[in-house]
């Protein structure tokens, strides 16, 4: 995903309207074994999409330690946005990470 700068957090306060959700990206592990994956993370939730077909959903609200996965639970828009991120430039990157 194209960068976004941080210069206005820097400069004073941080802005009313930034952005609501971060893309996560990690690359396939051998200690511990982890698969490659991709995820979206919002304040409150997290959706993460393994290479090897296994998901993670959480919800921070209920969990905020993250200890009981639940990918039956991952909204559809979660899933359609992390679509979104992955395969976005420039300003479609805008709209797909929200404000």
């Amino acid at each position: 995903m194209d960068g976004r700068s941080l210069k206005p957090f820097v400069d004073g306060p941080a802005p009313n309207s930034w952005r609501t959700s971060l893309l996560l990206e990690g690359v396939r592990s051998g200690s511990p074994k982890r698969p490659a994956y991709s995820g979206v993370r919002y304040q409150e939730r997290v959706y993460v999409k393994y290479t090897s077909g296994e998901e993670a959903y959480y919800d921070r609200k209920v969990d905020s330690y993250q200890l009981e996965n639940r990918p039956q639970e991952a909204p559809q828009d979660m899933k359609q946005q992390l679509d979104a991120l992955k395969s976005c430039s420039v300003d479609n990157c805008r709209s797909a990470e929200g404000a």
